[in-house]
This record gives structure tokens, sequence and C-alpha cells, in this order.
């Protein structure tokens, strides 16, 4: 058991030991420096300059302080040991709680919390705090059922750390509120003697330590804001246009990853823990405590409304399921020996063998996300490490403006405007704060990214400095780099800068990419044998599949569709015939950059052998529709 405890370990930190992605620490680290200037916390929105009369109820501004005064004595290594720490510490508790419940650690719980660290998204964020706290009321709680009284009082001081920790300190109210109701009525059913007004009275002064908040009352009530942003009608769970951690995870379009199907990634891990904890419950249903199966099915709900609750999930299914799982394996056992026609034995669970086989998962598993490989696998740009990840965040983007003294209000997407307030301290248009932002004005933001959208949205905003990502706002890269009043001054691998002539006249444009500098030049005699020896390139094949994105040429591949975009057809040409020659196998991706880039500069013959080869590759995708659409146009 202390080998399997010892891989779960060592599988947390190399999970946790990964470069720092979170859209949502810039704006908490923004908050954080408006706090310590102003000496107290936001009413309204400070970070944007589209929708400033927003309220801003900040239950965070603990944790924000925290982050920030870790980033400022520690960096981002800092921030990548809070948050593995942490993470570590909420598994061990749930271990914990499961051992204490059942009387010893089976196999069961071990297998649940590997779940959970492959399904966990390790960002430094205050759910971490969250499931603390929450495994402390539930600990506490628990501990209570079995009749250790003294830590009752300790339930009102965790809730006023929750409540100016993060918002969703109301789980915790709603643990307390099922154990003291549930209590209640085994009472009045006759199952339970006389009425606990211990635990009566403490569970009422923890509800009213829920308003030493800044807010107040309205800080208590604030939980009900975030409850209609996960229902179904959302705009942040729109399948096409809303936000991947509030979608349900039990749908199966969450595998297609960029159009392709990736089944190895942590929304697996999650419906695997699901199963298997209900699973457990059937199994432990003679000893579940009433209160113990209404949490398990309310945590399950807030589950399957969005992603982004998993942890909550686990908290509450984690002790529960574990001894269940490990019931049913104890039968399935003794069912087997009885059909192998040996005897029964004790009907315990196979705790040895199990313990062997998740201890070997989690090596295997340290070793592919300590490597990289599991994040290739997943199609994620994750990487090992503790620094900020430039794919995820806009690192370069924020330095250069700030190094070149440009001043504006920034044209962003969703998730870089956190980023860019701290980084830059520009007013943003958006950022990742969906109870500031609004489902309204998140609806207007995706309008913006569609071609009238985006130009309703340039005459309402009057943008001044456009930051652009190439893969998520493809219209206003290649809108901006056609009109005459903006000017490209920066790309790189992942987004481009854009400033409007009305603002920093001493930062130059870039100008147009050279042959043999920015790109690979192709001579005019050797360009269509080598489109024609591009698209003859076999399928992947399994050895490819099985190494994910790195059998493929991804960052070559934003390049390409970079300076498609923009109108250098040239350079897309290029980069997309340099990365192809070097693969041995077909990259669909590029083939149809390489097919429109030379329908543009009409070679339509060429062009239609790089379609054709798309379409044995990848008849079904989305974007097969854009060839059907460029044929016709002709």
């Amino acid at each position: 058991m202390l080998l399997a405890l010892g891989a779960l370990a060592l599988l947390g930190v190399a999970l946790g030991w990964r470069e720092v992605t979170s859209p949502d620490l810039g704006f908490h680290l923004a908050t954080a420096r408006w706090i310590l200037e102003h000496g107290w916390v936001p009413g309204t929105d400070m970070l944007t300059y589209t929708v400033g009369d927003h309220a801003y109820v900040d239950l965070q501004w603990l944790y924000q302080l925290v982050v920030h005064a870790l980033l400022a004595a520690g960096g981002s290594v800092a921030l990548v040991a809070l948050t593995t720490a942490a993470t570590l510490a909420f598994a061990g508790l749930l271990l914990a709680r499961a051992a204490r419940r059942d009387g010893a650690l089976g196999t069961g719980a071990l297998l649940l919390v590997l779940l959970f660290l492959l399904g966990n998204h390790w960002e430094p964020r205050p759910h971490l705090f969250s499931w603390l706290y929450g495994s402390l009321v539930l600990w506490i709680l628990e501990e209570h059922g079995r009749g250790a009284r003294r830590w009752l009082p300790a339930l009102p001081a965790v809730m006023v750390l929750w409540v100016n920790t993060h918002s969703l300190f109301v789980l915790g109210l709603v643990a307390i509120a099922t154990c003291a109701g549930s209590h209640v009525l085994l009472v009045l059913s006759g199952r339970a003697k006389r009425l606990d007004r211990g635990l009566l009275a403490w569970s009422a002064v923890a509800v009213g330590a829920c308003l030493l908040n800044p807010y107040h009352v309205r800080g208590l009530l604030f939980p009900l804001v975030q409850l209609a942003d996960i229902q179904g009608s959302s705009a942040y769970k729109d399948p096409l246009t809303g936000i991947a951690e509030f979608r349900p995870p039990f749908s199966l379009d969450g595998y297609r990853v960029g159009g392709r199907l990736v089944v190895l990634q942590p929304l697996l891990a999650m419906q695997l823990f699901a199963a298997l904890a209900v699973l457990g419950l059937a199994g432990a249903r003679r000893t579940v405590r009433l209160a113990e199966a209404i949490l398990f099915a309310g945590f399950l709900y807030v589950f399957a409304s969005a992603g982004k609750n998993f942890g909550y999930f686990a908290l509450v299914a984690v002790p529960v399921a574990a001894g269940g799982l490990d019931r049913l394996a104890a039968t399935a056992t003794a069912w087997c020996r009885r059909m192998a026609g040996r005897a029964p034995g004790p009907p315990t669970a196979p705790g040895r063998a199990g313990a062997v086989a998740v201890s070997i998962s989690a090596l295997l598993l340290a070793l592919l996300a300590g490597t990289g490989r599991l994040y290739a696998l997943a199609w994620a740009d994750h990487r090992p490490g503790a620094t900020f990840n430039a794919s995820f965040l806009p690192i370069e983007e924020a330095r250069f403006l700030r190094d070149r003294g440009v001043e504006g209000r920034l044209l962003n997407t969703w998730n870089d405007g956190g980023w860019l307030a701290w980084a830059t301290g520009l007013p943003v248009a958006v950022y990742s704060h969906g109870e500031v932002m609004t489902q309204e004005f998140y609806r207007r933001y995706v309008r913006a990214k569609t071609p009238d959208g985006f130009a309703a949205a340039l005459d309402e905003w009057r943008p001044t400095v456009a930051v652009v990502p190439f893969r998520t706002a493809d219209y206003w890269l290649f809108h901006l780099s056609q009109a005459r009043d903006w000017r490209l001054v920066l790309a790189n691998a992942h987004r481009a800068v854009f400033l409007h002539d009305s603002v920093a006249p001493g930062v130059p444009a870039l100008p147009p990419p050279r042959a043999g500098v920015d790109y690979p030049g192709i001579p005019a005699v050797q360009l269509e044998p080598r489109v024609r020896e591009a698209a003859a390139r076999p399928p992947a094949g399994p050895a490819a599949r099985l190494r994910g994105a790195a059998a493929f040429p991804t960052d070559a591949t934003a390049r390409a569709g970079f300076w498609a975009q923009t109108g250098q057809f040239d350079a897309a040409i290029g980069v997309a015939l340099a990365a192809l020659a070097e693969t041995p196998h077909a990259v669909p991706d590029l083939l149809l950059i390489l097919g429109h880039s030379l329908e543009a500069q009409g070679r339509h013959a060429l062009a239609d052998v790089c379609f054709d080869a798309f379409l044995r590759h990848d008849a079904d995708s989305a974007l097969a529709a854009s060839i059907g659409q460029v044929r016709r146009m002709r």
C-alpha cells in the first residue's frame, strides 16, 4: 500500500510540474494589484473599457492576495508548487477520509484518486482551496457522526476562510445543511433518539459566519448568480461557441479536439471516475448514510452540469464509493474462484494485487507526464516545467506592448484578456470572468468573432491595439491584415499584434516576409512535383497515432495558416511544403492550407491536388465544406 501511495504522489508531482496555463490567473493577479493599491475590494469591473459598469463581487480576494505574494516571492515556480501541493493535499484527504470510513485503505480509493489526478486540469485557481475547505467541512461532520463532537466549533472558522477565498463556499453550506437536515429527518422518523442541538447550533453559526465577507448579504447570496451560469440555457455551454469547462462532461463531443478524435484525454478519466463512483455507491448501498447519498446525488448533478466541477464531485464520491468498489471486487473474486472450481476463500478484495496494479499504472503515467508524451497523446499544448506557457498565455505579446510603451484599448479574446490586463495594465475588451462579463456580453463577444459582428464591434468598442490568436480569432486576423488603418507589428508562433494608426507611431509595421529568411523559398520548377509528392503521402499509421501531436508539425501548421490568413501566400506555401517534406505521412491541415494558398494564386489544378488529398484523409471534417465552396466560386 505504501508503494501505491508513493506512486500516486509521484504521479501528482509529474502532472503538477506543468507550465502555467490558466487564463484566469491574470485577472486574479490584476485584481490583487488593484486591492493593494486601493486598500479594499472592487465593487465594479476595473479591467475593461467595455463593461466597467458591471458588478464585481470579489469573494476570491484572499486567494488573489496569496498568489500575488507567491508570484512576487518565488515566480512561476511558486505557483506550480502551490497547485501541486494543494492538489496532493486534497488527494491525501480523500484517501484519509475513505480509510477512516471503511476502517482501512483499499484499492477502490487508490483507483478513484488515480483517475481524479488524470482528470484534473492542474491550474492555479481558487477552487484548490475550495477542495481543501470542503474536505475539512466533511471531515468535521463525518467525525461528528462517529461521536467526535469537539470539532464542530471549527465549522464557522473554516466557512469564514472559505467565503473570502472562493464563491463556491456555498457547497460547504450545502454539506452542512444536508447533514443537519438529514439528522432532523431521522429524528422525526424515529430512527434517531434525540435532537443533536450542538450540530444544529454550530450549523447555524457557520451559516452566519459567511456574512463576514466584504459584501455581507450580497456576498452570501452571490452563488445564486453562478448557479444560472451552469444551467442548460447558458451561453457559456453552447456546443459550438461556449467555454469548454462549462460544458457537460458526459457529452461525446468533447472527444473531438481540433477536428480529430482524441480518446486519451482528461475527459476519459472524468467519465471513468463517474462510472466507477456510481458503481461503488451501489456496492456500498447498505452502509451509505442518508446525508452521504443526498450529497453524492447533488454533487453528481453539479458535475454533470459543467466539467469544471469535477473536483467537487470527487470531494463527496471517493470516501463513499471506495469501499463499495472493494466489496464488489471481493464478490467478483469469490465468484471467479467458484467458477474455476476452487475454494471460495474469505470474501476479501484483492488488495495487494490491486495496489500493485495502481502502482504500476501511476508510475507509467508519471513517466509519460514527465516527458510530455501524455500531453502529446491528448493533443494538448501543455508542457512539463514551471514557467508560463506562451501557447495559452500572451507572454511575448504583453512584453512587446509594455516595453514599447504602447497605450490604448486592447481588442483581445476571452482567454487572453486576464493576462493582458495584468501584464500590460491596459484596459481590455473582455476577460475570462463569466460573472463579471455576464452571458449577455459573452453573446456579443461571440458575435464579434463573425464577419458582420466584428465590424460592429470595431465601431462600438473602437479598440486601438489588437492581440489576435491564430486558432481562435482567424477572421480578426484576416480583417485587420487587410485594413488600411491597422498595421501588423508582431507575429510569433501563436498570435499577432496589430496597432491602429492613431497609436504608437514609433512602432513600425513588420516588413513583408522574405523568401529564404522568413520562410523557405520554393523555386517555380520544383513547385508542382513537391505539391504532388506531398499530396501522395500515406495516412498516419499506428506508430504516428501513438505519438499524437508529436508526430505532426503543429508549429509549422500554425505559421502556414498565419501567412495564408494575412495574404502572404508564397510564405504559406513555402512553410507548408517544407513541413510536409519532413513528415512521412499526410498532414490534412497543411494540405488544406496549401490548397487554399494555391487557389488564391490562381493555380487551380495544383489546388485541386491538395483538396483531393485532404478529402481522402479527412472527408468528414467540417473544413471539407470550404473546399466545395471554393470550387463553386471559380
